[in-house]
């Protein structure tokens, strides 16, 4: 730990924001569209060779039902 994941992320994922912390983590909050997106953004975070401390998805209700 303590190094920084590449702020590239912003790009590669529409609406994540990637915060760089002081204690070398770093946070990546956004809104995204469906679970593929989500699976997605793991599989770039597991391309970055960084350990992954904590996930939290938070689902949205169906409010068409």
């Amino acid at each position: 730990m303590g190094e920084h994941l590449d702020d590239g992320l912003e790009d590669f994922v529409e609406g994540v924001t990637v915060q760089l912390r002081e204690d070398g983590t770093t946070s990546v909050l956004g809104e995204l569209r469906d679970m593929a997106e989500v699976y997605g953004l793991i599989l770039r975070l597991r391309d970055s060779v960084q350990d992954l401390l904590l996930l939290e998805v938070h689902r949205k209700p169906n409010l068409d039902q």
